[in-house]
C-alpha cells in the first residue's frame, strides 16, 4: 500500500540528533507532514497514542525497552500504518507476524540517510523528484551541516568532528553522507569541495 494522501511522520530514535537530522531530510518530501521525534520509548508510546502516525520510523534499541512495543501499540490503534526500521544489527529483529507485515524495509543505521528518503518516496509516489545533482547549494544546508562542512574543510575526520560537536561518529558521518546528496557530489568528492570553500572564504559568516 502507498500513500496518495498528506501523513504524518513519527521518527522514534535514541540519537536526538540523528532523529533531528532525519526529521529534517523527511519534511522536504511532499505530502509528509507533521515529522514528529521522540527519543525514549515512552515518549514515542506517548505520541503514537495521541497523533497516530501512518508512517513509524523505528529504531529497535531505546534507552528504556524495544522500539517495537511502539510499533505493537501503533499498529493496534492504525492497523494501516507501515513501519520503517532502523538498527545497528538486522538479526536482532524478532516481531510478531502482525507486525512484521506491517514493516517495509529494515535498513542499518549507517545507510540510513542515503536509503530512507528512497523508502519513504516509495510509500509516496506523487511526491516531486529531488533537485538534479549540482543544482543545490549551501542555502540547502542545515546549520550543523554548515558547521560539520567547515570542520570537513579544516582536515577533520568523521571521529575528530564528532569529539569536537559531542556527537556520535555514527551521526558525524550521517552528516557527511546528507551534505554530499544535497550538494549533488559524488562519492569522495566532499572534502575537496570543502576544503575550497573554507579556503575562498565560501562558508564566512554561515
Amino acid at each position: 500500500m502507498t500513500f496518495r494522501e498528506a501523513q504524518s511522520c513519527l521518527i522514534v530514535e535514541d540519537q536526538a540528533i540523528l532523529a533531528e537530522l532525519l526529521a529534517e531530510h523527511l519534511a522536504t518530501i511532499p505530502g509528509l507532514t507533521p515529522v514528529l521525534t521522540a527519543t525514549t520509548k515512552a515518549e514515542g508510546l506517548r505520541v503514537a497514542q495521541t497523533r497516530k502516525p501512518k508512517l513509524l520510523i523505528l529504531d529497535l534499541l531505546l534507552a528504556d525497552g524495544s522500539g517495537l512495543d511502539v510499533g505493537e501499540a501503533l499498529l493496534a490503534l492504525e492497523p494501516q500504518v507501515k513501519i520503517i526500521v532502523l538498527t545497528a544489527d538486522v538479526h536482532r529483529l524478532r516481531c510478531s507476524r502482525r507486525l512484521h507485515q506491517a514493516i517495509t524495509a529494515v535498513l542499518e543505521k549507517t545507510e540510513a540517510l542515503d536509503r530512507l528518503h528512497d523508502e519513504v518516496k516509495r510509500l509516496f509516489p506523487g511526491a516531486e523528484q529531488p533537485p538534479a545533482p549540482g543544482r543545490r547549494g549551501l542555502e540547502d544546508l542545515t546549520p550543523r551541516e554548515i558547521e560539520v562542512l567547515k570542520l570537513i574543510g579544516e582536515g577533520l575526520s568523521s571521529e575528530a568532528i564528532a569529539r569536537l560537536l559531542s556527537i556520535s561518529p555514527t551521526t558525524a558521518q550521517t552528516h557527511r553522507k546528507s551534505i554530499t546528496g544535497k550538494l549533488g557530489l559524488k562519492r569522495g568528492e566532499l572534502v575537496l569541495f570543502a576544503a575550497r570553500q573554507v579556503a575562498g572564504g565560501g562558508l564566512a559568516g554561515r
